[in-house]
């Protein structure tokens, strides 16, 4: 089984019969995220409600983050550093967790000795664990997960 990666397997599917409009939505939003601005973001995520679906608000957002992860690793970088400021539409780290988890799934590492799920559902890493997320993984993947690791969102055992 392949491993899911955020980066390249994270792409909405959206309503095929307008798909112009949706990569509009997607334009505007990379365009937004590059200014790095709180309050242009929290414009908007009120601007995407009058999109059909919560669903679909995450994925115009998964889909301006993975193009801006892809072609502005500045804006990326800072993205990434912020990940509340796309909540909750967006949740990041939850993201990162799947793509750690998987990972860490297709690697020699042990479930439950090296890595594991607690009850609430944070991803418990091991020195090795963490080691393996940070050097087998691309450099925009490294970077999500540094982030995270450094503000404990993927916690230690």
């Amino acid at each position: 089984m392949k491993p899911f990666s955020f980066l390249t397997d994270y792409r909405p599917v959206f309503c095929q019969s307008q798909p112009q409009e949706y990569q509009s939505y997607i334009e505007i939003a990379v365009d937004v995220l590059q200014v790095q601005n709180q309050a242009k973001l929290e414009i908007l995520k009120n601007f995407l409600l009058s999109l059909p679906s919560l669903t679909e608000i995450e994925n115009v957002l998964a889909e301006a983050v993975h193009h801006l992860a892809q072609t502005d690793p500045q804006t990326y970088r800072w993205i990434i550093q912020h990940p509340d400021y796309l909540m909750p539409e967006l949740d990041l780290t939850r993201l990162a967790q799947q793509l750690a988890l998987s990972k860490l799934k297709n690697s020699p590492l042990i479930l439950g000795e090296d890595f594991r799920l607690t009850r609430n559902g944070q991803l418990r890493l091991s020195d090795p664990a963490k080691k393996l997320l940070q050097a087998e993984t691309s450099f925009k993947e490294r970077l999500l997960f540094t982030e995270f690791l450094q503000a404990d969102c993927l916690s230690k055992s």
